[in-house]
């Protein structure tokens, strides 16, 4: 009863997300309705992943 509820909410946020950080947009939707939050430990690994790519492996990255 609680999970096509927490299903949509996941997926909208991960389009969301997903869009903000030039990814596909769609599949992390369709991924997040299927199994909801547990999609967030995947997303963060991609997108970490897109951006090392885009920035390179040899990219200074100040942290503050």
């Amino acid at each position: 009863m609680l999970f096509v509820p927490l299903s949509v909410i996941c997926a909208l946020f991960f389009y969301v997300e997903a869009m903000k950080s030039a990814m596909k947009a769609k599949r992390w939707a369709f991924a997040a309705a299927l199994v909801g939050p547990f999609v967030w430990p995947l997303f963060r690994v991609e997108r970490r992943m897109q951006w090392r790519r885009n920035a390179g492996t040899s990219a200074v990255v100040w942290a503050a």
